[in-house]
Order: C-alpha cells, then sequence, then structure tokens
C-alpha cells in the first residue's frame, strides 16, 4: 500500500508540475496577445492619424479649385458688367 501511495504522490505531483508548467505558458501567450494587440491599436492609431490628415489636405485642394473656380466667374462677370457700363456710356 505504501507503494501505491507512492506512486500516486509522484502522479499527483507530475500533474501538479504539467498544471503550473502549462499556466505559465498560458500567461505567456496571453501576455504576447496583449502587446500584439497594442502594437495592432497603435499601428491603427498612426493609420487614422494619416488617412485624417490626407482627408484634411484633399478637403483643401478641393476648397481652393472651387475658390479658384468662383474668383474666375466673379471677375468674368464684372468684366462682362464693366463693358456693358462702357458701351452705356
Amino acid at each position: 500500500m505504501d507503494a501505491d501511495l507512492g506512486r500516486l504522490l509522484e502522479a499527483e505531483q507530475g500533474f501538479a508540475a504539467r498544471v503550473d508548467a502549462a499556466r505559465r505558458e498560458a500567461r505567456t501567450a496571453v501576455e504576447a496577445a496583449r502587446r500584439d494587440a497594442e502594437a495592432l491599436a497603435g499601428d491603427s492609431a498612426e493609420a487614422l492619424a494619416q488617412a485624417r490628415q490626407a482627408l484634411a489636405e484633399e478637403e483643401e485642394r478641393t476648397l481652393a479649385t472651387k475658390l479658384a473656380r468662383l474668383e474666375a466667374e466673379t471677375a468674368a462677370r464684372v468684366d462682362r458688367l464693366a463693358a456693358i457700363d462702357e458701351a452705356r456710356a
């Protein structure tokens, strides 16, 4: 019976060692996943900032183009009005 208890104790200790090893491996995997998630979050934030900057630049170019078109139209109207005014004089 002492031999059976000895083998049972050895088996229990072996099981406990395997459980501890599995816990350590799981902690390591969780920490690695956490680091990866943080890195991805940082990359996503950087990509979002770049996309916002690109959008702002595109909006600025679009507004500048519209403004230039409006200035040209206004100048053309002023010229037409000036020509009409000269023709009446």
